[in-house]
């Protein structure tokens, strides 16, 4: 046992700023993780290296100054290594510290360079401070002398065994960043992989502005990296990004998101974080022999065309290096009410896709369904299960769902929006986008985007509609909430609709004909 995280402060002269420093047992750490290497015959890990902008972290705790004083945070363990059966715990090469000195607050890049002893190394998956990722930007705070908190790192290899070492040390100056930066990642309703970002700029006082606000920070223009090569410009904090496309050899792939903001005054910031994406192609391949299918549903959301039907176009890959063949395909219809399914049937693949060869590569194939309320009343959804072999005699398997959406709302089958300001984000939304039927969807984009900014509330004057469950309704439909997408057995979204729509006054009666999404 031992001490993780100390304190060291010195002073030059009475002028001089305190200077907290975080201190690392880095050398009781790799004693006690060659302790258990030798104890487990396993091999023994060389010294991780730990850098500060190239130069070693213990020039960091030289440069503290002479004769200082340790004040001891609550004692944890120093290093932990835990194997899981005979799995040994992974090692790490090479810890990099970005700076070696920050203010408290302020952003310090920690990066991990580790290995696994029986080369599963596409099975490493990390830590940085309670933040997934191989590279994270941590932010340290102080009280009364105190770093605040007990920071570690953790590294995990295949069935989690983990090393677990404490953060190591650089020297926390008493100053303050005027303005921080956070990075807000949302997956978006009904995908797997494509996603909203939003930087969020807010003030952090100093000693001299505690009183005293620094000017607003308003983003007026963003430089986004994505961390897979991709990179894009915004005139407000959000943009969205897909990661479809993105290689599914490990168990996780982890994507170093940066954002350079501007404000209205020209001031920048640097906002950054890690999206730690799990690849379920990769978990299928390894754990269960299976090559997995890959679905892309256009529309995201469900929509009704002018014969009354749903049609869904769906795109079908892989990440295979060689084509596979669906031989058998599957449907199942699902029924209003609770009233269960049909039995399964078995559909002509060539009938269903339009051929039963799915080439590697992201563009693989499309093909279209449609799913026909007049003509099969009472369906609510139908699944598609397709199966089949690669030509290394693996077997695939995938699926998708094709669901009818909850009705337009109207006078009949909804409530009145009391709220005025949901209320005028409603209008506003209609107005902006140029459609009589709006989403929950829209308007948390819009929200998100700054778009209601200084937007007043609406008088009672104009109601607008918020869906409710219709007298002798089968299924309940969906009213302010965004539900997460559900999931077929391979893990890739089904055709859900879950978000309400709104229109304009009096619903349809009375107002021009509705559009859908």
């Amino acid at each position: 046992m031992g001490t993780p995280v100390g304190i060291r402060r010195s002073s030059r002269g009475h002028a001089a700023r305190n200077r907290v420093t975080i201190i690392v047992g880095i050398a009781a750490a790799l004693a006690l993780f060659v302790a258990f290497s030798a104890s487990t015959r396993t091999a023994v890990p060389k010294e991780p290296e730990v850098s500060a902008a190239e130069t070693p972290a213990a020039a960091v705790v030289a440069a503290a100054g002479p004769a200082p004083t340790l004040a001891v945070q609550a004692p944890s363990p120093v290093a932990t290594a835990e194997p899981v059966g005979d799995e040994p715990p992974p090692v790490i090469d090479q810890i990099l510290v970005e700076k070696k000195e920050v203010c408290e607050g302020e952003e310090n890049l920690i990066t991990i360079r580790a290995h696994t002893q029986n080369g599963t190394d596409e099975f490493l998956h990390y830590v940085i401070d309670g933040r997934q990722g191989q590279s994270q930007p941590v932010r340290l705070y102080t009280d009364n002398g105190h770093v605040v908190g007990n920071h570690f790192i953790r590294v995990f290899g295949r069935n989690n065994a983990a090393l677990t070492l404490p953060l190591p040390s650089y020297t926390v100056k008493d100053c303050r960043p005027t303005y921080l930066g956070e990075i807000e990642t949302r997956l978006e309703p009904n995908s797997w992989a494509d996603y909203d970002f939003t930087v969020h700029v807010f003030p952090f006082p100093n000693h001299e502005s505690r009183h005293r606000q620094p000017r607003p920070f308003v983003p007026t223009r963003v430089e986004w990296s994505f961390g897979d090569g991709e990179t894009a410009t915004s005139n407000g904090p959000t943009t969205s990004h897909s990661y479809e496309g993105r290689s599914q050899d490990a168990e996780y792939s982890y994507m170093a998101i940066t954002a350079n903001v501007w404000s209205q005054y020209g001031d920048k910031l640097t906002a950054r974080s890690t999206l730690a994406l799990s690849n379920s192609a990769f978990e299928a391949l390894k754990q269960k022999n299976i090559v997995q299918l890959l679905v892309s549903l256009n529309p995201r959301f469900p929509e009704v065309d002018g014969q009354g039907r749903v049609v869904q176009h769906v795109r079908l890959w892989h990440t295979s290096k060689e084509a596979v063949t669906i031989d058998t395909a599957i449907r199942m219809k699902y029924f209003d009410g609770g009233k269960g399914q049909s039995a399964a049937e078995t559909v002509d693949v060539g009938a269903l896709l339009g051929t039963s060869s799915i080439p590697p590569g992201r563009q693989g194939i499309e093909t279209t369904v449609v799913l026909d309320p007049i003509a099969e009343p009472g369906v609510f959804s139908m699944t598609y299960v397709l199966s089949g072999r690669s030509s290394s005699d693996q077997q695939v398997m995938g699926s998708f769902s094709v669901m009818r959406p909850p009705p337009l709302p109207t006078a009949e089958n909804s409530k009145i929006v009391s709220d005025s300001m949901f209320k005028a984000k409603i209008l506003a939304t209609r107005e902006i986008l140029g459609k009589s039927v709006v989403s929950d969807e829209d308007i948390a984009r819009l929200d998100r985007e700054g778009r209601f900014a200084n937007l007043p509330p609406v008088a009672g004057d104009a109601p607008t509609m918020e869906p409710t469950v219709p007298p002798g309704a089968t299924h309940p439909i969906p009213t302010v909430t965004t539900q997460q997408p559900t999931t077929t057995t391979t893990g890739q979204p089904t055709a859900t609709r879950a978000q309400s729509e709104h229109q304009g006054p009096g619903g349809p009666a009375n107002a021009p004909p509705a559009e859908s999404k």
